[in-house]
């Protein structure tokens, strides 16, 4: 029984549609992408009001409930 070797090689048609499908499947995945990124940055900075809204309050706990405030002179 003779087993003969076949050379199973890539044509460039087929390179070619691979890197085509690949582009098309990365083209389609960037919008979903930026809005990811986008809904990120909004979770930030919701969080950091948060964080400045306690810390105000925590602020007016400690000086009988007055607010800081911002003096632009010594600032």
């Amino acid at each position: 029984m003779i087993i003969l070797k076949e050379n199973k090689r890539f044509t460039v048609i087929e390179l070619l549609i691979v890197i085509s499908i690949i582009g098309i499947l990365s083209t389609m995945l960037l919008p979903s992408l930026s809005k990811a990124r986008m809904s990120a940055l909004v979770s930030l900075c919701k969080s950091n009001e948060r964080q400045l809204v306690f810390a105000t309050m925590n602020y007016a706990d400690d000086y009988q409930d007055i607010l800081p405030t911002y003096n632009k002179l010594t600032a």
